[in-house]
Protein backbone atom coordinates (compact mmCIF):
# COMPACT_ATOMS: atom_id res chain seq x y z
CA UNK A 1 0.00 0.00 0.00
CA UNK A 2 2.82 2.41 0.80
CA UNK A 3 4.36 2.01 -2.67
CA UNK A 4 0.97 2.66 -4.29
CA UNK A 5 0.44 5.79 -2.17
CA UNK A 6 3.90 7.09 -3.03
CA UNK A 7 3.52 6.48 -6.77
CA UNK A 8 0.07 8.07 -6.86
CA UNK A 9 1.41 11.23 -5.17
CA UNK A 10 4.28 11.80 -7.56
CA UNK A 11 3.50 14.78 -9.77
CA UNK A 12 5.04 12.91 -12.72
CA UNK A 13 2.22 10.34 -12.64
CA UNK A 14 -0.62 12.78 -12.06
CA UNK A 15 -3.67 11.80 -14.08
CA UNK A 16 -2.84 8.15 -14.75
CA UNK A 17 -5.33 5.50 -13.68
CA UNK A 18 -5.24 3.67 -10.36
CA UNK A 19 -4.78 0.41 -12.28
CA UNK A 20 -1.63 1.76 -13.95
CA UNK A 21 -0.27 2.94 -10.61
CA UNK A 22 -0.88 -0.54 -9.19
CA UNK A 23 1.00 -2.12 -12.12
CA UNK A 24 4.06 0.03 -11.52
CA UNK A 25 3.89 -0.50 -7.76
CA UNK A 26 3.61 -4.29 -8.21
CA UNK A 27 6.84 -4.31 -10.23
CA UNK A 28 8.65 -1.89 -7.94
CA UNK A 29 11.25 -2.78 -5.33
CA UNK A 30 12.24 -0.85 -2.23
CA UNK A 31 15.82 -0.47 -1.05
CA UNK A 32 16.77 1.09 2.25
CA UNK A 33 20.30 1.49 3.59
CA UNK A 34 21.79 2.26 6.99
CA UNK A 35 25.27 3.10 5.71
CA UNK A 36 26.74 4.45 2.48
CA UNK A 37 25.75 1.97 -0.20
CA UNK A 38 26.78 1.69 -3.83
CA UNK A 39 23.66 1.55 -5.99
CA UNK A 40 25.35 1.02 -9.35
CA UNK A 41 28.61 1.57 -11.19
CA UNK A 42 29.48 1.83 -14.91
CA UNK A 43 30.59 -1.79 -14.79
CA UNK A 44 27.95 -3.84 -12.97
CA UNK A 45 24.81 -3.29 -15.09
CA UNK A 46 22.70 -2.47 -12.02
CA UNK A 47 21.59 0.84 -13.56
CA UNK A 48 19.03 -0.79 -15.88
CA UNK A 49 16.06 0.53 -13.90
CA UNK A 50 14.17 3.72 -13.12
CA UNK A 51 14.94 4.93 -9.59
CA UNK A 52 12.96 7.31 -7.40
CA UNK A 53 14.37 8.75 -4.20
CA UNK A 54 11.86 8.33 -1.36
CA UNK A 55 13.99 9.39 1.59
CA UNK A 56 17.51 10.71 2.06
CA UNK A 57 19.89 11.45 -0.79
CA UNK A 58 21.68 9.79 -3.68
CA UNK A 59 25.03 11.10 -4.91
CA UNK A 60 25.95 10.78 -8.58
CA UNK A 61 29.65 11.08 -9.32
CA UNK A 62 32.48 10.25 -11.70
CA UNK A 63 35.67 8.61 -10.53
CA UNK A 64 39.09 8.72 -12.14
CA UNK A 65 42.48 7.86 -10.65
CA UNK A 66 40.96 7.61 -7.20
CA UNK A 67 39.34 11.06 -7.29
CA UNK A 68 35.57 11.47 -7.02
CA UNK A 69 33.82 14.31 -8.82
CA UNK A 70 30.23 14.81 -7.66
CA UNK A 71 27.92 16.22 -10.34
CA UNK A 72 24.51 15.76 -8.74
CA UNK A 73 22.79 15.21 -5.42
CA UNK A 74 19.25 13.85 -5.68
CA UNK A 75 16.63 14.27 -2.96
CA UNK A 76 13.11 12.92 -2.31
CA UNK A 77 10.84 12.71 -5.34
CA UNK A 78 13.64 12.88 -7.93
CA UNK A 79 13.94 10.32 -10.73
CA UNK A 80 17.13 8.98 -12.29
CA UNK A 81 18.48 5.89 -14.01
CA UNK A 82 17.64 4.44 -17.41
CA UNK A 83 14.26 5.64 -18.65
CA UNK A 84 14.20 3.41 -21.74
CA UNK A 85 15.00 -0.33 -21.94
CA UNK A 86 17.61 0.09 -24.70
CA UNK A 87 19.51 3.05 -23.24
CA UNK A 88 23.29 2.74 -23.05
CA UNK A 89 24.88 1.86 -19.76
CA UNK A 90 25.74 4.85 -17.58
CA UNK A 91 29.27 6.21 -17.22
CA UNK A 92 28.93 7.36 -13.61
CA UNK A 93 28.51 5.93 -10.11
CA UNK A 94 25.47 6.23 -7.82
CA UNK A 95 25.75 6.02 -4.04
CA UNK A 96 23.05 6.07 -1.37
CA UNK A 97 23.80 8.05 1.77
CA UNK A 98 22.99 6.57 5.22
CA UNK A 99 19.26 6.42 5.94
CA UNK A 100 18.30 6.73 2.27
CA UNK A 101 15.46 4.81 0.71
CA UNK A 102 14.71 4.40 -2.98
CA UNK A 103 12.07 2.77 -5.12
CA UNK A 104 13.04 1.12 -8.43
CA UNK A 105 11.03 -0.35 -11.27
CA UNK A 106 11.64 -1.58 -14.86
CA UNK A 107 11.93 1.10 -17.59
CA UNK A 108 9.33 -0.82 -19.60
CA UNK A 109 6.69 0.34 -17.10
CA UNK A 110 7.60 3.98 -17.63
CA UNK A 111 7.70 3.52 -21.39
CA UNK A 112 4.21 2.00 -21.32
CA UNK A 113 2.84 4.93 -19.29
CA UNK A 114 4.34 7.66 -21.50
CA UNK A 115 3.01 5.90 -24.62
CA UNK A 116 -0.54 6.11 -23.29
CA UNK A 117 -0.12 9.44 -21.48
CA UNK A 118 1.94 11.96 -23.47
CA UNK A 119 1.47 14.47 -20.63
CA UNK A 120 3.68 12.25 -18.45
CA UNK A 121 6.38 12.39 -21.11
CA UNK A 122 6.05 16.19 -21.22
CA UNK A 123 6.52 16.37 -17.44
CA UNK A 124 9.52 14.05 -17.61
CA UNK A 125 11.12 16.17 -20.33
CA UNK A 126 10.48 19.25 -18.21
CA UNK A 127 12.27 17.67 -15.26
CA UNK A 128 15.20 16.63 -17.42
CA UNK A 129 15.42 20.15 -18.87
CA UNK A 130 15.58 21.58 -15.35
CA UNK A 131 18.34 19.13 -14.51
CA UNK A 132 20.36 20.14 -17.58
CA UNK A 133 20.06 23.80 -16.53
CA UNK A 134 21.22 22.83 -13.07
CA UNK A 135 24.25 21.04 -14.54
CA UNK A 136 25.05 24.15 -16.60
CA UNK A 137 24.95 26.22 -13.42
CA UNK A 138 27.23 23.69 -11.76
CA UNK A 139 29.76 23.98 -14.60
CA UNK A 140 29.71 27.78 -14.35
CA UNK A 141 30.54 27.53 -10.66
CA UNK A 142 33.70 25.60 -11.54
CA UNK A 143 35.12 28.77 -13.15
CA UNK A 144 34.46 31.04 -10.16
CA UNK A 145 36.36 31.78 -6.94
CA UNK A 146 36.32 29.40 -3.99
CA UNK A 147 33.88 31.62 -2.07
CA UNK A 148 31.52 31.84 -5.04
CA UNK A 149 31.72 28.09 -5.54
CA UNK A 150 30.85 27.36 -1.93
CA UNK A 151 27.97 29.87 -1.88
CA UNK A 152 26.64 28.71 -5.25
CA UNK A 153 26.74 25.07 -4.22
CA UNK A 154 24.94 25.88 -0.95
CA UNK A 155 22.14 27.55 -2.92
CA UNK A 156 21.94 24.59 -5.34
CA UNK A 157 21.91 22.10 -2.49
CA UNK A 158 19.19 24.05 -0.64
CA UNK A 159 16.95 23.88 -3.70
CA UNK A 160 17.48 20.15 -4.06
CA UNK A 161 16.68 19.55 -0.39
CA UNK A 162 13.12 20.76 -0.74
CA UNK A 163 10.88 17.75 -0.29
CA UNK A 164 8.11 17.49 -2.90
CA UNK A 165 5.65 16.46 -0.19
CA UNK A 166 6.59 19.19 2.28
CA UNK A 167 4.21 22.05 2.97
CA UNK A 168 7.18 24.21 3.90
CA UNK A 169 8.77 26.13 1.04
CA UNK A 170 11.03 28.48 2.95
CA UNK A 171 14.74 28.23 3.63
CA UNK A 172 15.88 25.35 5.79
CA UNK A 173 19.29 25.35 7.53
CA UNK A 174 21.60 22.83 5.88
CA UNK A 175 23.17 20.04 7.92
CA UNK A 176 26.37 19.98 5.89
CA UNK A 177 29.80 19.29 7.29
CA UNK A 178 32.83 21.04 5.83
CA UNK A 179 33.92 17.66 4.46
CA UNK A 180 30.59 17.27 2.69
CA UNK A 181 30.79 20.77 1.19
CA UNK A 182 34.30 19.94 0.00
CA UNK A 183 32.95 16.83 -1.70
CA UNK A 184 30.17 18.80 -3.41
CA UNK A 185 32.43 21.62 -4.60
CA UNK A 186 35.60 19.68 -5.39
CA UNK A 187 37.57 21.98 -3.07
CA UNK A 188 39.74 20.81 -0.20
CA UNK A 189 38.47 21.08 3.36
CA UNK A 190 40.84 23.89 4.38
CA UNK A 191 39.69 26.04 1.45
CA UNK A 192 36.04 25.35 2.32
CA UNK A 193 36.57 26.34 5.94
CA UNK A 194 38.26 29.60 4.92
CA UNK A 195 35.51 30.34 2.37
CA UNK A 196 32.76 29.81 4.93
CA UNK A 197 34.49 32.21 7.34
CA UNK A 198 34.70 34.86 4.59
CA UNK A 199 31.08 34.37 3.52
CA UNK A 200 29.89 34.56 7.11
CA UNK A 201 31.91 37.74 7.71
CA UNK A 202 30.37 39.30 4.57
CA UNK A 203 26.87 38.39 5.75
CA UNK A 204 26.28 36.11 2.76
CA UNK A 205 25.55 33.12 4.99
CA UNK A 206 24.54 32.62 8.60
CA UNK A 207 25.57 29.74 10.83
CA UNK A 208 23.28 28.83 13.72
CA UNK A 209 24.54 27.57 17.12
CA UNK A 210 24.17 23.98 15.91
CA UNK A 211 26.56 24.70 13.05
CA UNK A 212 23.90 24.60 10.34
CA UNK A 213 24.28 26.98 7.42
CA UNK A 214 21.62 29.22 5.95
CA UNK A 215 22.51 31.01 2.67
CA UNK A 216 21.27 34.60 2.49
CA UNK A 217 18.69 35.36 -0.18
Amino acid sequence: MEKIWYMSHLDLFEGISEEEVHTIADHAEDLQCKSRTSLYTPFDGNDRKVFIVKEGEVILYHSAEGKRTVFDVLGPGMLFGNFLPDMEQVSHFAELLPGSRICMFPPEDLQRVVTVHPEVLARLLGKLTERIRDYEERLKLDTTSAQERVLGELHRYARKKRNLFSWFHGSVPLALSHERIAELTGLNRVTVTRSIKVLKHRGMITVNPQGRILPSS
